[in-house]
């Protein structure tokens, strides 16, 4: 992996280090579900969080990649945010 697939591992692994321990979700006696992330230097990076983190960051990036698609020029629901599923000519921020 090169130096800047480490750093960009590195830098996501930080990233959701932090995010979870700032935002704990679940009840302190909740299971801990670990993430790594391979640099391939032979020192994986772990994450740690809770269940309803991972649920969380998972409809996330869902809900992401559904905005992404909708953002494509004739797309069934261009323009329709995957958050509230509201026109974006109706949202006002």
């Amino acid at each position: 992996m090169s130096t800047t697939a480490n750093t960009a591992a590195r830098e996501l692994a930080e990233a959701l280090g932090a995010l979870f321990a700032d935002y704990p979700m679940a009840s302190p006696e909740a299971a801990t579900l670990t993430l790594t992330v391979d640099t391939h230097t032979g020192r994986p990076l772990q994450i740690d969080g809770d269940p309803d983190q991972l649920v969380w960051l998972a409809d996330l990036i869902r809900r992401g990649h559904q905005d992404q698609d909708r953002a494509q020029p004739g797309h069934p629901k261009e323009g329709v945010c995957a958050h509230c599923d509201q026109h974006e000519d109706a949202i006002h921020i």
